[in-house]
């Protein structure tokens, strides 16, 4: 029975490091201190729908540090993430390792979860604090003051279906439902015929789609596929007639 004990207490061992592992995946191709970095580069939320964003931090291996008017190398041994204020209500933030402690030289990532339960622009901030040890005439010398803040804003958005756009006060551009979880219709109204260009960036810039119709007559509707864009946020371009709209749209 001992040994049963045993190989149940190594499994469950096993699965709560699985779990912790999976709570997201450092990216090691970054070379930012911390991304996304600006507020634009971070997702919507929708309130009272499931949200995530992921931080990644890459974590160089030296820096200078000051002690007593000299400036001198140091060896970085940790970033640390103390803390993330102004949070939305509803949502939390963990790390992928423990205390959020993340060791000089390499990746780390934080994820920030939850279900939004009120709109609004939440300006959180990403508080850190770097140990770093360092050699004067060949003494040690290890500090912890090297504290950074790292603003930025989360949107959290009304649970609109649709997202409207006027390219002028005669045309208009509708994108939904929004979000979405398998397809969205894209509509376009126009005072009169013309050509149209549809395009869809990703939120790392690569255009995934683009189509074009020429002569329609007033109006004009082209579906928009998750299995051909996958999940994530993008930007719909619409180009009217020389006018040109943007609407984001977010696939679940």
């Amino acid at each position: 029975m001992k040994h049963n004990y045993f190989l149940s207490a190594v499994l469950a061992l096993g699965l709560s490091i699985n779990a912790m592992a999976q709570v997201c995946t450092p990216d090691v191709n970054r070379m930012d201190l911390v991304y996304p970095k600006n507020s634009a580069d971070v997702t919507p939320a929708i309130v009272n729908t499931a949200y995530e964003q992921v931080f990644y931090f890459k974590i160089p291996v030296d820096t200078t540090i000051s002690y007593l008017g000299n400036n001198i190398d140091g060896i970085i041994n940790t970033l640390t993430l103390v803390d993330v204020q102004n949070v939305p209500a509803g949502m939390s933030y963990e790390c992928n390792v423990p205390s959020c402690a993340f060791p000089g030289g390499g990746n780390g990532c934080m994820v920030i979860s939850g279900t939004p339960t009120q709109t609004g622009n939440f300006n959180i901030v990403l508080k850190t604090r770097t140990n770093v040890t360092g050699y004067l005439n060949g003494f040690p010398i290890t500090t912890t003051d090297l504290d950074q803040d790292f603003p930025i804003t989360i949107v959290v958005n009304a649970d609109n279906t649709v997202s409207t756009q006027s390219v002028n006060n005669k045309n208009k551009v509708s994108v939904y439902p929004n979000p979405t979880t398998s397809q969205a219709r894209v509509d376009i109204s126009a005072a009169k015929g013309g050509s149209a260009e549809i395009s869809v960036v990703n939120l790392v810039g690569h255009r995934v789609f683009n189509t074009k119709v020429e002569n329609f007559n007033g109006s004009y509707t082209h579906i928009l596929n998750k299995s051909t864009l996958g999940s994530g946020l993008f930007f719909v371009y619409v180009n009217i007639n020389g006018k040109e709209t943007v609407s984001k749209l977010i696939i679940q």
